[in-house]
């Protein structure tokens, strides 16, 4: 019985430490640090983390220098009526600040942000609006709202004219229109909407709406239309433009027909307008066009990312810097790419993410501009980690302004308008985060896998030493 009791001992004494040994290699993998990038891009910066689902990163700059983040998170287990958090950080150079987290019920998939003549902008769930001023504090109170907006399909977007004026463009899922609706920044209200037009196709429902301005206040609208009753697959993807604030718009420019979505629409030097799009799975692919012209005519199609695979995770985001370069920036089979456009060249796409989270899910980049000549952005890993770099241009940027010194705002019942309605829902305020973490720091499963060998370890010592004991 013993030689028998004390190989078997023996046996799963190898087995436990063979196990440990194997968990501490794997625990060397995820404890490396991230590498810097050699392209110029920082070191990626972990500034989230948390068990549930981040979804719809957006970022803002503003002429102070700051970069403002906003970000869902969707907690873990949440039952049958789920709440999803509303997070807001500013980045005050060198440090993110953490300033804000409220709370929304529902499931919203989109959020966008945007900077306009006062304050803060937050559109989410198409429908869902609120706003600060450019010095929020730390409470969720500080921020109106949210409003209750016409009921719009998810991918309604945000676009500021050259006067400072908001301006809302999305697709109402009661008419299935499209309109576009400014916010007047003297009375805070919603004036009534502009109808741009019905679906191209019939039984289609129009989303992914985005809008952008020229110098001159020329407006500039992409939409994508979706097959009804489902609302996929995507069948076609349209351009048109306005000259007098809304009220007419110019006959529709086909931009791509079926299993392309996605679209996002820039404008830049003079009257250069530019528009990127992607392809579903299957199509892949990230495409882009430009007009020189206002929108009037267009150059020939370019495909910025040829290869493979992909699909639709996330319009591409562009920029355009202090020098007249067009930078995009988009994920594609697991990295976040980054390419520019110099002297009508498009460089070769570069992965932003390498290194951080090896096969990881990675979707749906947020890109800003800011000083003219700092690119920042911002993305996910898997849903659970939020991760930030930035890159310099080798070009003269703009100075930033003095920060203000402006009265922390603080929240106001709406004026009810005729168009839309805007009703006060609660804005239970939780708190500040957790501050936010290097990039090296590993996550919860990254200790995990560090504590593990450590488990095995002992037990197999223990085993070893009973066994010494009894025999």
């Amino acid at each position: 019985m013993r030689p028998t009791l004390k190989r078997l001992l023996l046996k799963y004494g190898i087995v436990l430490a063979l196990a440990a040994v194997g968990l501490s290699a794997a625990s060397v993998t995820i404890w490396q640090p991230v590498q810097a990038q050699s392209n110029g891009w920082t070191q990626p910066q972990l500034i989230f983390e948390g068990r549930g689902a981040i979804n719809a990163p957006s970022l803002v700059a503003d002429d102070y220098g700051r970069v403002h983040a906003f970000w869902i998170f969707q907690a873990d287990q949440q039952g049958a009526q789920p709440q999803q958090q509303i997070y807001y950080t500013r980045l005050d150079q060198p440090t993110w600040q953490v300033n804000d987290i409220f709370v929304s019920q529902g499931t919203a998939p989109s959020l966008k942000s945007a900077i306009s003549r006062d304050g803060l902008n937050l559109l989410w769930g198409g429908s869902l609006f609120a706003r600060t001023g450019l010095t929020p504090g730390a409470s969720a109170q500080d921020w109106t709202g949210p409003d209750s907006l016409e009921p719009d399909y998810p991918e309604a977007s945000l676009a500021v004219a050259p006067d400072g004026a908001l301006w809302m463009i999305y697709g109402a899922s009661s008419t299935n229109e499209l309109y576009v609706q400014r916010r007047n920044p003297g009375t805070h209200i919603w004036e009534p909407p502009h109808l741009l037009g019905d679906p191209i196709n019939t039984g289609a429902a129009p989303d992914g709406t985005r809008l952008a301005f020229s110098a001159d206040g020329t407006m500039h609208a992409v939409w994508a239309e979706y097959a009804l009753p489902n609302g996929w697959p995507p069948i076609g993807l349209y351009y048109a433009q306005s000259t007098d604030g809304g009220q007419t718009w110019s006959g529709r420019h086909k931009l791509a027909g079926p299993n392309f979505n996605q679209p996002n629409v820039i404008t830049g030097p003079g009257q250069a307008v530019y528009v990127a799009w992607t392809g579903v799975a299957g199509a892949g692919q990230k495409y882009f066009d430009e007009s020189l012209d206002g929108g009037r005519t267009w150059q020939n199609q370019v495909v910025v990312m040829d290869q493979p695979g992909g699909g639709s995770e996330g319009s591409p985001d562009m920029a355009v810097d202090a020098a007249g370069n067009v930078h995009m920036v988009f994920s594609d089979n697991g990295c976040v790419w980054h390419t520019s456009l110099v002297n009508n060249v498009w460089s070769a796409p570069e992965c932003l993410s390498a290194g951080v989270a090896a096969n990881a899910a990675i979707e749906v980049p947020a890109m800003a501009l800011g000083l003219g000549n700092q690119l920042h952005v911002l993305f996910w890993t898997d849903r659970r980690q939020l991760w930030y770099t930035r890159l310099t241009l080798p070009i003269a940027g703009e100075t930033p302004l003095a920060t203000p010194t402006l009265p922390v705002p603080t929240a106001t019942v709406p004026t009810v308008t005729a168009s839309p309605s805007p009703s006060q829902t609660p804005l239970p305020d939780f708190g500040p985060p957790a501050g936010p973490q290097q990039a090296v720091a590993p996550g919860y499963w990254s200790l995990a896998a560090g504590v593990a060998p450590v488990v095995f370890l002992t037990l197999a010592v223990g085993v070893f030493r009973r066994a010494r004991r009894r025999f």
